[in-house]
């Protein structure tokens, strides 16, 4: 036993993350180190995810032939028109990127910037992948095992959307009774926990004994500004709280039509983008052009950049506690950067899709003119030159992968350029100028807002879930990106920004992180879901290019695999779509709910 607390206690001391935690924490107080747990926890979860595309999108993927093996007749069982006109068009796009691609260094930097050219024609995007289904033993006997690269694909997206649900709901339970007894101060004492069990005695160095005292010295002081600010709301009189009513009325109106004003900018952009790819590219050279690809992206990092920090200044003039002004917030600036991916979608589904071109509708003589039928009906002008084939979308999947593409790497250096370029010269300014100039001191060093950290995080969190069905590696770059996040955040809060100057409880904090991630998790999954289900996929590119009828969809994958079946289990697989199983399904989950409703009471 000796031995085994001895390897435990080795092991701790060695341990990666706890060294980082002991650390902010001993600086900062607990409540300020969730904000890193929470990081740290994100990275497992993009590995988790990356792990799986990995096992059943990224290895089956390499195990193929290369495109032109693949379409070609011996390998695949003509299937009619939807046969040919998917071979036609598989070709033509493989080769349009291509001929994308240059020896011209700076060209090679435009098609990485945009994720075009040579990189389109990747693993890093949607169209790349194949739509065959594999058999492992290299030959299709019956009894061989095979994969199906379209349902692989599909079931992987899904099934890891399952297991990142799984993953926040587990990690919130565990401090679903920390926050229970912080939010009801009568059934559990204040004060007396911290002074008397707060110590940890296995503490055996003065540096981290000054640590513990510093944690502790912030929860006091949490404990006591959230006292001291309820007794100034019990004291208010009538005639303040109408003021105050009155105010945060006016302030909400504020909020609403900064929101609106964000929407209709990004809308505005994105139209823009499309139309000027539209008509004008011929006559734009290559760095604007590039520009003009990033609007949307850089107007929304702008956006959220900007309107939480106005969001931040407005909620200490509504003299709310500072937990329900980090609440709210937060909640307005989720609202707004969820919103901004929403109307980002909505804006690109209402030019590709809906004024979309169906290609067995295409007229006749252009039946294989595939620029025009696998393309998109925006640009029905006839192609002559590449300058205006940089408008032509043939795979919308992989176009839309692309915008998501753009907004990870504009977020990336984005929030690495406001530490580099701005945050640090003002540290740098204020350490030398502080007691020569008076408004250098009055600005002193930039703060670290948790409120606004946390928002930073769960933004680049959304736009992993939203793209990794168009940009399959984005939870691999997700996964370096906040693992990179982690430690410039670190480097900021303890030597160039100052200390965060409200003081938070850590057990309200950590929930609320979660809860604000679960939202974002349920608004991303309803609306990729309702993309899956709903929308024709391309005849140019990726798994799903192969119709099986006219109006088929990425979901049709299942079905038809699922009609394939023998009868008992095709049964029992379409029972669980039935009123049937939803009915009890339902009452189980009210009778589920109630019971945790019951044993949280209970604490």
């Amino acid at each position: 036993r000796s031995v085994f607390e001895g390897v435990t206690d080795v092991w701790y001391r060695l341990n990666f993350w706890s060294q980082q935690f002991r650390e902010i924490e001993g600086h900062f107080g607990i409540a300020t180190s969730t904000y890193f747990r929470f990081t740290r926890w994100l990275v497992n979860l993009n590995f988790v995810v990356f792990f799986l595309y990995l096992c059943f999108i990224y290895i089956p993927q390499l195990s193929y032939n290369s495109l032109y093996e693949f379409l070609s007749p011996s390998n695949i069982t003509s299937t009619g028109d939807f046969y040919d006109i998917m071979v036609r068009c598989s070709k033509t796009y493989t080769e349009k990127a291509h001929n994308k691609s240059a020896n011209r260094n700076w060209l090679t930097f435009l098609n990485i910037a945009q994720g075009t050219g040579f990189l389109e024609n990747t693993m890093l995007f949607y169209g790349y992948y194949t739509n065959l289904t594999f058999t492992l033993a290299g030959e299709k006997r019956p009894n061989d095992m095979r994969y199906n690269m379209g349902l692989g694909y599909l079931l992987t997206v899904g099934f890891s959307f399952i297991v990142v649900f799984i993953m926040i709901v587990k990690n919130s339970s565990t401090t679903i009774k920390e926050t229970v007894i912080d939010f009801d101060n009568k059934i559990f004492p204040m004060y007396t926990n911290s002074t008397f069990g707060g110590w940890d005695y296995c503490i055996n160095s003065e540096k981290m004994a000054i640590y513990k005292q510093r944690i502790i010295y912030n929860e006091f002081k949490a404990t006591l500004l959230e006292v001291k600010l309820k007794r100034v709301r019990d004291n208010r009189t009538t005639k303040e709280k109408s003021r105050l009513y009155l105010k945060r009325f006016v302030i909400n109106l504020v909020v609403l039509a900064l929101l609106a004003g964000a929407f209709y900018t990004i809308y505005v952009t994105t139209d823009f983008l499309i139309r000027v790819s539209k008509n004008q590219t011929e006559n734009l050279s290559d760095i604007l052009f590039l520009l003009i690809n990033y609007l949307p992206s850089i107007v929304i990092s702008m956006l959220n950049a900007v309107i939480p920090e106005i969001f931040l200044a407005l909620s200490t003039v509504e003299q709310y506690s500072n937990s329900f002004s980090t609440h709210i917030t937060i909640i307005r600036a989720v609202f707004l950067r969820l919103s901004s991916v929403w109307v980002l979608i909505v804006s690109l589904y209402y030019r590709l899709q809906y004024q979309g071109r169906n290609p067995f509708n295409c007229p006749e003589e252009n039946k294989y003119n595939v620029t025009r039928c696998c393309g998109n009906a925006l640009w029905e002008s006839i192609i002559e030159n590449d300058q205006l084939e940089r408008g032509t979308v043939q795979c919308w999947e992989s176009y839309v992968g692309q915008q998501f593409y753009k907004l990870c790497i504009t977020d990336f250096i984005s929030v690495t350029l406001i530490v580099l370029a701005i945050k640090i010269p003002r540290r740098i300014i204020h350490h030398h100028f502080q007691h020569k100039f008076w408004i250098v001191k009055k600005f002193g060093r930039s703060k670290f807002d948790l409120p606004l950290q946390v928002l930073d995080i769960v933004y680049s969190q959304t736009v992993c879930w939203m793209g990794m069905f168009f940009t399959p590696l984005l939870p691999a770059l997700t996964f370096i990106k906040v693992f990179y996040f982690f430690f410039l955040k670190k480097f900021e809060l303890l030597s160039v920004a100052e200390a965060p100057q409200i003081a938070y409880r850590a057990s309200r904090s950590y929930s609320f992180f979660q809860t604000v991630l679960l939202l974002s998790f349920i608004v991303i999954s309803c609306l990729l879901g309702y993309m899956i289900g709903n929308l024709h996929p391309s005849m140019s590119c990726g798994p799903f290019r192969i119709y099986s009828k006219p109006d088929f969809v990425m979901f049709d994958v299942i079905t038809n695999e699922i009609n394939s079946w023998p009868s008992v289990p095709q049964g029992i697989i379409k029972y669980f779509g039935t009123i049937g199983f939803y009915v009890p399904a339902f009452i189980i989950a009210l009778l589920s709910i109630y019971y945790y409703l019951a044993v949280t009471a209970g604490y």
